[in-house]
């Protein structure tokens, strides 16, 4: 694995996962290299895409399945589920409006900016009914993965 040294000592890796990332994110710019074409038609991304999709919430629905009904008999649930949801809906809500009325973003490109998950991706695509969404989901996930890895590492610093 290569390591990238940042200020301060931390030590960046990219992994198992993503190396894969920066190379597709390379490949996807570059989109031909010889007669090696690195993008998908278009049908053959649409099926990809959707069985990605299906095993991914599959795999949620198995996963979370035991432990939900013993989510349900504690008294606490209905406090994290209200909490979860106001604070979902408002910091979407303040994104979207200062995104629209502010910046002049395309809405149906900050509905892929502020999707988080391939099902609120989906969603969003069949609101627009256009792929405009994913251009600001393709944006915006390796943006959001990279953050994610560099504010554990930086919490972690903080704590120690």
């Amino acid at each position: 694995m290569v390591e990238i040294t940042l200020p301060g000592g931390l030590i960046f890796k990219f992994g198992f996962a993503g190396g894969p990332l920066i190379v597709g994110l390379i490949l996807g710019t570059l989109r031909r290299s010889g007669p090696i074409v690195w993008t998908l038609p278009y049908g053959s991304n649409v099926t990809l895409n959707q069985l990605g999709l299906t095993l991914l919430l599959a795999v949620i629905g198995i996963r979370s399945g035991n432990t939900l009904l013993q989510s349900l008999h504690d008294g606490a649930w209905l406090n994290i589920f209200l909490a979860g949801t106001i604070l979902s809906i408002l910091s979407s809500m303040l994104s979207l409006w200062v995104g629209y009325k502010l910046v002049k973003i395309p809405f149906s490109l900050l509905l892929g900016f502020s999707a988080n998950q391939p099902a609120i991706l989906e969603f969003a695509t069949d609101i627009t009914k256009n792929r405009v969404p994913a251009i600001g989901y393709s944006f915006m996930f390796p943006i959001s993965l990279v953050l994610k890895i560099l504010f554990a590492q930086v919490l972690y610093l903080l704590l120690v």
